[in-house]
């Protein structure tokens, strides 16, 4: 058993060999349960991850009411700021 991030599960089980897939009515687990998150047969997910979008009330009144006015900056102005981080997202297939 390893703790690894999704990114590199994935990598590892597409590999074949790295990782042994996983028996799930073996360990008592039903997959359902975990929704989206389980795309491949190598990994349990452990965590999951959001990004909040936020603003100021008192400065901008009427603020984003969607993740279009995230980048709408004609509309409504101001800095914004977003992760640099890039994550491969793949199952791997």
């Amino acid at each position: 058993m390893i703790d690894a991030g999704a990114s590199a599960a994935w990598v590892m089980c597409a590999q074949g060999g790295l990782l042994e897939t996983i028996d799930w009515k073996r360990g008592g687990l039903d997959r359902a349960k975990f929704g989206d998150v389980v795309k491949f047969d190598c990994g349990v997910p452990i965590q999951t991850n959001a990004a909040v979008v936020a603003y100021d009330k008192d400065k901008l009144t009427n603020g984003p009411s969607s993740i279009a006015d995230l980048f709408d900056t004609k509309n409504i102005p101001g800095k914004r700021r977003l992760g640099r981080v890039p994550i491969r997202i793949s199952n791997g297939r």
